[in-house]
């Protein structure tokens, strides 16, 4: 699964330098009206509905996703179905000091972390001190490819769409399949379906209005839940990208602590 990057991995990268389903599935059987006000999905099986909101994810332009991580981070960022992303990783969690803001448009990744987000990444002392002052508060530049630069490995975390289309594929392939009962969502009316397997629980929230799309994904692990709340479908990525007197390239930053270490 290459585009799944929960931030735990995010920022050990950055100091680098889911057969059975329950419920009716519909086929021949007759089909539940409408409730009023409702896309209808909520009258479907677990597996349909899976599948319904993940046709919709499949299909979108962009969204926004604010991803949270116990104990390690959470990121909040814009991105499209091509990879482009801009958005804020925050060390910690919510309200922390630690933030890293993050741009990846086409090849080119760039990602600013602030003072304290260098303390969250754990990077101390003098090569620490050293990084910093070269860097003088410009971005990191860089490829966005993982194989080719250690900050590029970060530019996985922009591939959204294709992350939380994996998640769903996950709940699709749980050992057993089942529907809940119908709930709110940052405002917003949905259907939770959870996916359960040997590796825990992965739930997927599905709008009963306009679309059925994906309004939140949790998956459950040893390390605790990670969730994505996804919202503003079909709202574009800002297109400003650090000019070139705002960033410094990657492998100079990594030059001021010898060679740059093993991703």
């Amino acid at each position: 699964m290459r585009g799944h990057l929960p931030i735990a991995v995010t920022a050990c990268l950055l100091l680098a330098g889911a057969t059975g389903c329950g419920g009716q599935e519909g086929g021949g059987a007759p089909r539940a009206s409408k409730a009023a006000g409702t896309n209808g999905v909520a009258e479907l099986g677990p597996r349909r509905i899976a599948e319904r909101a993940g046709a919709v994810l499949a299909d979108a332009p962009s969204l926004r996703a604010v991803v949270r991580t116990p104990d390690v981070g959470t990121a909040d960022l814009a991105a499209d179905d091509r990879g482009n992303c801009a958005g804020t990783m925050f060390g910690g969690g919510d309200g922390g000091d630690g933030a890293a803001r993050l741009v990846r448009r086409g090849g080119t990744v760039w990602v600013r972390p602030n003072d304290a987000y260098w303390e969250f990444l754990g990077e101390a002392g003098d090569s620490a001190r050293a990084k910093r002052e070269l860097l003088d508060g410009r971005y990191i530049r860089g490829p966005a490819d993982p194989e080719k630069a250690v900050y590029g490995q970060v530019a996985l975390l922009c591939d959204l769409i294709l992350i939380t289309g994996e998640l769903i594929a996950a709940v699709l392939e749980s050992d057993t399949l089942a529907k809940g009962s119908p709930t709110e969502v940052g405002g917003v009316r949905a259907v939770p379906v959870t996916g359960t397997s040997e590796g825990g629980a992965t739930t997927l929230f599905v709008a009963l209005d306009g679309e059925p799309r994906p309004v939140r994904l949790t998956r459950e692990g040893g390390g605790g839940t990670e969730t994505y709340e996804l919202r503003d479908y079909g709202r574009p990525v800002p297109e400003g990208v650090p000019s070139r007197g705002e960033s410094l390239d990657e492998a100079e930053l990594l030059g001021a602590d010898g060679p740059a270490p093993a991703a």
